[in-house]
């Protein structure tokens, strides 16, 4: 048996799309169907780009196809992220954190 928790998932932007082990992964997400099984499931997207970006809306919109509700616009920085870019994430991570407590 396979137990999904409430997730963030991140991935870098790769010739204007996810990069492929992730897509490899929130397809397998995708026919488990977490969200739409028991408790809702919770969810937030990240990543890096070094052009026009897009895997971090890609992201989004995987994990609202397996029935995770995605919480925010999540996080997507130009190449490597500053120590400023390192420090949202976390802090998103830790809202993502207290939102979930809460309900």
């Amino acid at each position: 048996m396979t137990i999904v928790y409430d997730t963030m998932h991140g991935s870098p932007t790769l010739a204007d799309t996810l990069y492929p082990t992730v897509a490899d992964f929130l397809a397998y997400l995708n026919g488990l169907q977490p969200g739409r099984l028991g408790q809702k499931k919770f969810g937030f997207a990240f990543g890096s780009h070094g052009g026009r970006g897009g895997a971090v809306e890609e992201v989004s919109d995987w994990m609202r196809r397996a029935g995770i509700e995605v919480v925010d616009d999540g996080i997507e920085v130009t190449f490597r992220p500053t120590g400023e870019e390192l420090a949202r994430c976390v802090e998103r991570g830790r809202a993502l954190g207290r939102e979930l407590r809460a309900r």
